[in-house]
Formats: C-alpha cells, sequence, structure tokens
C-alpha cells in the first residue's frame, strides 16, 4: 500500500505510530483542552470513522511485518472490513444523516416494537449495512485464492516499517488500556467516564469514603416533614400516614404531633392542625386540608421539555444579552406565572434531561439510564400522576427511538407515547426536518389535538412534550423568522431557532388560555423548561451542548404558569426566583403545587418550600470532555474538570462564568468540588446497586 509512494523513514514511522493511536481517537480526542480537535473531527460519530482508518492503517503495518501468508491473509480481510466499514458508515453519515449501525439497531427496535413498516430507516441504508457484514467474507475467499498462486513466503517488509511496528503496538495497547477505565464505554451512549476513573484510582480526586446519602442527596425531607424509613433505599420518604397506609418501617400510628386530636395513621399532615380528615378544603393553595388526595379540584399538567433553549434568551436571566424569546419575557411578567432565572440542568444530554425532570435523579456519571439498567428501580412523577387518577402522555417531534427515550417514557409513567412518525399520522404532514424530526408548529398542533379530546368528566391529563427545532444543524422552517446571520456563528443560529420555538410557543400558550377561559374544562398548570442549556462558544472549544459544564450549557428559564388561577403559585412567593434551582427539583415541586404526599424518591427539593439559602444546589454531570462536575450555589459556582484536572470558581455575579477567580478561592473552590463529586458518585452509587426504589415496588 504505501511501497508505491517513497516517504522519509521518521514520516512513514510518525504516520503509523499517529494512526495506530487513531485507533482509540473517538475517546483521546475528548482529551484536547484547546478544543482544536474537537471541531476538526466533530462529534462522537466523525471520531469512529477516523477509529476504522486508523485500525485499518495499523494493520497494513502488521501486515507488512508478518512472512506467513495464512496470517498475511486474515489481516488482509481485517483491514478490508475496517476499511469498509469506516466507508459506508461515512457515505451514510453524509447522505442520510446516520451511520449504519445506529440505523441498525434503530430497525431492529422497530421489529422488536411491530412497528417495521413505519420504520424510518431507509432499505438503502440496510441493504448497505448488510453489504458490510457479507464483505469481509467475500474478502476471505479471495485473499486466499490470492495468496494460492504466491510463493510460500511473503515478501520481506521494508525496514522502515519495522520500528513502526512496537511504537503501533504500545500506541494502541496503551490507548486500549486507558479506555478500559472508561466505565464501560463499549456499552455507553458518550461513554466518556475515564478521566475520573483514572484520578479515582490514582487517589488524586475521588469521592469521601464517609459520605451521607441522605445528607448529600436530600435537603428538603425536614421542611415538608417527610420521613426517610429505609436504609437499602436512603432516598425513599413520605409523610408519616403514608408509612403507616403502607404498612412501612417508622410508623407511629398513635401519635399526634399537631394536638388535633386526629391520630399520625389518619391525619396527612400531623404537624398542621388545620389539615385532617374533614377539614375545610381551601382550593389551590397547594395544601391538602382534608386529606382526600390532593389540593381540590387537580389541574391538567402540561410539561414542555424545548430542546436546547439558553437562558440567554431572555433578558430576565441577567445574562447581558438582548430579548430573543419575547413571548417567554411576556408570560413571566403576569401574575400568574413564576420564573427561576438560575435554573440549571444537571446533564447537558436530551436523555438525561429527561431522566432528571421526570425522576427525579442525578444521571448516572456513566452510562445514560434511559439507554441501560431497565431493571433499575425508579419512582418518576408520571407514575405518581397516574396512581393519583391522571391520564399521562408523552409525545416528542423526533424519533423516539433514539436514546430509547420513548421505552423510558413509559418505564416513567407515561401510558401512551408518541414519535415523530405518530405526530406525522395525525396532523397529515410526514416531512421531518433537518433529519431529526418533524416541524415543533406539529408537534404544538398535536397537543392541542389530546387537549380537545378531552371531554368534561375524563380524568385529569398530564401531557409531556419534548420539542426538535432548537438542535444541530438549526433548521428555521419559516424564514421571516430569520433575525440573524442563518451562516453564522452558532449563537447566531440558535437565537434564529429559538426565536422561531418562542413564537410557537407563544401562539400555543394563547390558545391553551382561551380553552382555560371556557366554562367546563379543568384548569391548567404548565411547566416550561429546557432540556438543557447551550454551548455558544463562550469558553474556548465549547460549541457544542456537551462539550463542556459551564453555565451556557445548563443554563435554562424555568417556568411556572397557572393560567387565570396565580392562587396556586402563592407559595412561590417571588416572581422571579434567583436562588439556585435543578430539573430534579421537578417533580418534588408538582407534588407540593398539587397537594399530593406520595411515598417518593427524588434527589431534589420542593421549590414552593423556602429553605435557607445556604443549602440551595444545583449539580450537574458531563461525562464527555474529560469529565465534569459542577456545582452552584448562591454564592457562586464550581466546576470541576477531570482531564487536565482542574478546578474552576465564578463568583454568582459572572453569570456566564468567564473570570476564574480558583487562585483567589482555593480551599473554598476544593472543598465544594469535593461536595459535587461526592454527589455525583453517591448518585451513582445507588443506581448501580439499585437502591433508588424497589423495582417491583414493595419495600422488604
Amino acid at each position: 500500500m504505501f511501497r508505491k509512494f517513497p516517504l522519509p523513514g521518521w514520516i512513514r514511522i510518525g504516520t503509523f505510530v499517529v494512526l495506530g493511536v487513531a485507533e482509540r481517537l473517538d475517546y483521546l480526542y475528548l482529551l484536547d483542552p484547546t478544543g482544536i480537535a474537537k471541531r476538526a473531527v466533530g462529534y462522537a460519530i466523525p471520531a469512529g470513522i477516523l477509529s476504522d482508518l486508523g485500525v485499518a492503517l495499523l494493520l497494513e503495518t502488521l501486515r507488512r511485518v508478518v512472512r506467513h501468508k495464512g496470517l498475511a491473509a486474515f489481516l488482509v480481510v481485517l483491514q478490508s472490513a475496517f476499511l469498509f466499514f469506516g466507508a459506508i458508515n461515512f457515505v451514510t453519515l453524509a447522505t442520510i444523516g446516520t451511520p449504519a449501525d445506529p440505523l441498525m439497531f434503530t430497525y431492529v427496535g422497530d421489529v422488536l416494537r411491530g412497528r417495521a413498516l413505519e420504520s424510518p430507516v431507509p432499505l438503502s441504508a440496510l441493504f448497505v449495512h448488510g453489504a458490510a457484514l457479507v464483505a469481509p467474507w467475500l474478502l476471505v475467499v479471495f485473499a486466499a485464492s490470492r495468496l494460492e498462486r504466491t510463493s510460500s513466503e511473503a515478501p520481506l517488509p521494508p525496514r522502515h516499517a519495522w520500528p513502526s511496528l512496537p511504537l503501533a503496538a504500545v500506541a494502541f495497547l496503551g490507548t486500549s488500556l486507558f479506555a478500559q477505565f472508561d466505565m464501560r464505554a463499549d456499552s455507553t451512549a458518550y461513554g466518556d467516564g475515564m478521566n475520573w476513573m483514572v484520578r479515582s484510582a490514582r487517589g488524586m480526586f475521588r469521592p469521601s469514603k464517609d459520605a451521607d446519602l441522605r445528607r448529600l442527596l436530600i435537603v428538603d425531607a425536614v421542611a415538608r416533614h417527610d420521613l426517610a424509613f429505609s436504609s437499602k433505599y436512603p432516598l425513599a420518604r413520605g409523610p408519616m400516614y403514608r408509612l403507616c397506609a403502607e404498612k412501612l418501617p417508622g410508623c407511629l400510628p398513635d401519635a399526634d404531633e399537631d394536638k388535633d386530636g386526629i391520630v399520625a395513621s389518619k391525619d396527612c399532615d400531623d404537624h398542621d392542625a388545620s389539615v385532617f380528615p374533614g377539614a375545610p378544603e381551601r382550593e389551590e393553595d397547594g395544601i391538602d386540608q382534608d386529606c382526600d388526595g390532593a389540593d381540590g379540584v387537580l389541574p391538567n399538567v402540561l410539561y414542555i421539555q424545548l430542546e436546547g433553549m439558553p437562558a440567554r434568551i431572555l433578558a430576565a436571566t441577567n445574562t447581558g444579552e438582548g430579548e430573543v424569546a419575547r413571548e417567554l419575557a411576556a408570560l413571566i411578567q403576569r401574575p400568574d406565572a413564576r420564573v427561576f432565572t438560575r435554573f440549571e440542568t444537571s446533564g447537558t444530554q436530551t436523555a438525561r434531561g429527561f431522566v432528571s425532570a421526570y425522576c427525579s435523579l442525578v444521571d448516572r456519571f456513566g452510562q445514560m439510564l434511559s439507554r441501560n439498567s431497565p431493571d433499575v428501580g425508579i419512582r418518576c412523577f408520571p407514575e405518581v400522576f397516574r396512581e393519583q387518577g391522571y391520564q399521562t402522555q408523552f409525545v416528542q417531534n423526533s424519533d423516539e427511538t433514539f436514546d430509547l427515550q420513548g421505552l423510558f417514557a413509559s418505564r416513567a409513567g407515561f401510558s401512551k407515547t408518541e414519535g415523530y412518525r405518530d405526530i406525522a399520522a395525525k396532523t397529515g404532514v410526514p416531512v421531518p426536518i433537518a433529519k431529526w424530526g418533524l416541524d415543533d408548529k406539529q408537534l404544538f398542533e398535536r397537543l392541542l389535538q389530546i387537549i380537545d379530546e378531552q371531554k368534561v368528566g375524563d380524568p385529569p391529563l398530564l401531557l409531556g412534550a419534548q420539542t426538535i427545532v432548537n438542535h444541530h444543524p438549526y433548521v428555521v422552517p419559516d424564514p421571516q423568522w430569520i433575525k440573524f446571520p442563518a451562516e453564522g456563528t452558532i449563537w447566531d443560529k440558535v437565537r434564529n431557532t429559538s426565536g422561531y420555538v418562542d413564537h410557537l410557543l407563544g401562539d400555543f400558550l394563547r390558545t391553551i388560555e382561551r380553552i382555560n377561559n371556557t366554562p367546563g374544562p379543568r384548569p391548567f398548570v404548565v411547566v416550561l423548561s429546557g432540556d438543557h442549556g447551550h454551548a455558544t462558544g463562550l469558553h474556548p472549544g465549547n460549541t457544542l451542548p456537551a462539550s463542556g459544564l459551564y453555565a451556557e450549557n445548563v443554563h435554562t428559564p424555568l417556568v411556572f404558569w397557572s393560567p387565570g388561577h396565580p392562587a396556586r403559585l402563592a407559595r412561590m412567593t417571588e416572581a422571579i426566583t434567583r436562588a439556585p434551582a435543578s430539573n430534579i427539583d421537578l417533580a418534588p415541586t408538582l407534588y407540593g403545587l398539587l397537594g399530593m404526599r406520595p411515598i417518593h424518591a427524588s434527589m431534589g427539593r420542593d421549590l414552593n418550600v423556602p429553605i435557607d439559602p445556604a443549602l440551595a444546589r444545583a449539580y450537574g454531570v458531563n461525562v464527555l470532555g474529560g469529565g465534569y462536575v459542577r456545582v452552584r450555589t448562591a454564592e457562586e459556582t464550581v466546576v470541576a474538570h477531570g482531564t487536565p484536572f482542574r478546578i474552576e470558581y465564578y463568583a454568582s455575579s459572572d453569570l456566564n462564568e468567564l473570570h476564574n477567580l480558583f487562585s483567589e478561592h482555593r480551599e473554598h473552590a476544593t472543598k465544594l468540588a469535593q461536595d459535587a463529586v461526592d454527589v455525583t458518585f453517591a448518585a451513582r452509587a445507588l443506581l448501580d446497586t439499585n437502591r433508588i426504589y424497589p423495582t417491583n415496588g414493595k419495600f422488604d
């Protein structure tokens, strides 16, 4: 292969070594602190293609050294196979936006769900993928027949190939060994936790051995008078009367803390004498005075996760930007709305944002929960709502098989789930945009269809939704909403798509208000947030949602709206709350809004209940880019990076986190970083050992 091109020996050796290292390029490029490799290589899939190329060229080195014709034939076959796989993945990625392997997995998933005929996987892609599987066997026959006609010995390799063999082998084995610390990355979606694992193994930065899981992961249990009752499941907690009803440890049936004459086993809040069975109900104050299970008439609840919606689009977040989301800006001025301007997601990817918001969990630092660990017990708020009599439905205008998000939605408690193919069938608009899904306009139309189908007397509705337009490659279906250069910076593109989605959202919310004002339908509670923030290049190399863990990656608005019913939000005493909050707080907050007191296993806190500002925290994790954890408090933010190892400290006034003050706050910042690591790995330990909630819902 290289014999036709006479090159100096040092170039040839260097080429073999570099391309041998490229075999693990999909891990190593993530270590680049400058971001140059990330911009040059791309995200994850292009690195995999280069990995195939690296293997093929490493095999070329080996082939030129060995003299046994059988082994040479075997190396030729392997080399050809890797080149073929790399080429096929490149072609399918360039033409239809998805490499061949995930397409096959998607198709198999559709077959298992009885939806093969509806599968979005093109037959041409399946044909090409099948050819890639068959081709190596054909090459075996071809190579064997060719070698039958040659001499018994392969020609000696050129002298410059000899030194490259041990160097390439060392590079290959070294990087492969390094990857073994990658939290089983081969079975993980975007798994790049190796840096933290290596640091932990060396004792340089690892979780504290005496970390108290309850202290780390629960801050609102005392404020809500919830009782933890299980040593095996340290997050599980609930009010006394629930413990007694379920015959759980900790029940004191004859206690009467509030001296109202009602024993704890029957009093749904034994710390408030105005709450007991038969008490007068004051509706929409978030308190279930009469102990019937909820605060008055249960409203319809609509939670929309806006794809990659950064806080910078909303001037109320005080990040120094102009107003992009004018509809959201108008909404938060209303007396029946509340906004949290320091709200953060605990992850940088959609599926992780989904897990954190619906299940109140900091997702595993490593394997993504939605794609792995189907036997891990979880307790998500759609399941709790369903137990309270809600109809539960989840709708997304992208492919619900991606990251197995549709399956996880069902596991979380949604009785019905829909993806873009279902929406296309219902709305009659089958054309996807940018290969990811349908226009958000069709999503909002479908949500209104579902709401219109609800009849007076029907059970309340929990409707979850996920948009897609604000995702790379940032396609704006309606050109009139392109206000910034379409081929400009990432921030220009994100502002265009964000403005378009905000326009659609405004029209949708006005329709919801008209329905809400019509006699008969149940009132609504609407919750809006991003599934994560959006990197816009404020930090070097941070140009993708998951390429860092700064405010721009996780900072997004959180808005509660109770149209025409401001009393329901009265316990959120501030119209604009600037205390730190996280998407793991959503589930307990909804329980509090609706007066629900379930047995749950939330890591978050009820934002309706005031706590000491010093206890308010928002934690975040990112397994990519060398591994990150972060913690935001009322006074500061600390970001800890695995490789290259560093801790960064930012004052709360530095909202875009541009001025690192670690040298001035070294000891305090290190302590906060250790706290973030402890929380991250405490959450991981509970998930790894299945100690969140019993899989069958029954406590031993």
